[in-house]
């Protein structure tokens, strides 16, 4: 017999009714709501949304679990695009790391998250790297959806030797590793003027690419020159922070598939300014996403 759930008589049911892919610009406003809403789940798969009326009417429904949403919302879970679940491991061990990162992951949960991207960056070593994507991997069996990231930073041991020599490290051997290990689905760089320029970028962007990562960049308060025009031109998913993007980088990211993903949460932590343009690059059409919080 099929798992069948109903929920019914939601104040405000959000279906984000419309056309497939990112939304841009107007779009963004379109919530598709419905009042007094319901939603029939069959095994897990939606399998109908409207009023409650009409959806209580179904032969389906009748057999149905119920669940009294009556003067609240019910709206898709959040997509938490940008997150660190685990901070410098340092000699924690690998069970205790997970122990924290599985609290984080529970908490968020609780507010509604459903998909959750994780990223190193701060291990600090090529075995602390190791040790946060293995944490990475082993969350991947709970019920949350969660995709890792690998991040190159210049807050790594191995950065002492320089940016060239680092470089030529990271490529040669920690994206080899990590692909091998299948520890990551992702590669990301911080491209900004404290840590990596746009030739560095370039090269560490492509040699993820021709392993097989899907590409990010990261690009906060002062961004190398040119790394919002780099991802697009290499087809990043993408650009997170985007806290200085100029009109005519929101003009490239409205011509591409790439996202700018927004990160307020952590300016406010640090009552850091200026936030990121948000309205500027909505009105220009660029698609966008934001984060959640900071790591454990």
């Amino acid at each position: 017999m099929p798992r069948i759930t109903l929920v019914r008589g939601a104040r405000q049911l959000l279906t984000l009714h419309g056309p497939t892919g990112p939304r841009r610009g107007a779009d963004l406003r379109n919530l598709g709501l419905i009042q007094d809403g319901a939603v029939l789940i069959v095994d897990g798969v939606i399998q109908e949304v409207g009023s409650s009326r009409r959806v209580e009417n179904l032969t389906l429904a009748r057999q149905a679990d119920e669940i009294d949403a009556s003067g609240r919302v019910v709206m898709p879970g959040f997509v938490d695009s940008h997150m660190h679940i685990v901070g410098e491991p340092g000699l924690a061990a690998p069970r205790t790391l997970q122990r924290r990162a599985l609290n984080v992951l529970e908490e968020a949960v609780r507010h509604g998250t459903t998909t959750m991207e994780a990223k190193s960056g701060f291990g600090l070593s090529e075995a602390g790297e190791i040790k946060i994507l293995r944490v990475h991997q082993a969350l991947e069996k709970q019920p949350i959806s969660l995709v890792s990231t690998f991040l190159a930073t210049p807050l790594a041991a191995e950065y002492k030797i320089g940016p060239e020599k680092y470089l030529e490290w990271v490529c040669s051997r920690m994206l080899p590793l990590v692909k091998r290990r299948k520890l990551a689905e992702f590669a990301d760089i911080r491209c900004e003027e404290s840590t990596f320029d746009r030739q560095y970028a370039r090269r560490y962007l492509i040699a993820a690419r021709d392993l097989g990562f899907e590409l990010k960049m990261h690009t906060g308060q002062r961004s190398s020159a040119g790394a919002i025009q780099l991802a697009v031109e290499l087809g990043a998913v993408s650009v997170d922070h985007a806290v200085d993007a100029s009109h005519d980088d929101a003009l490239l990211l409205a011509q591409s598939n790439t996202i700018a993903t927004l990160l307020p949460g952590v300016n406010f932590y640090l009552g850091a300014e200026p936030y990121a343009p948000a309205r500027m690059l909505i009105n220009s059409g660029v698609s966008l996403a934001s984060e959640s919080v900071r790591f454990c």
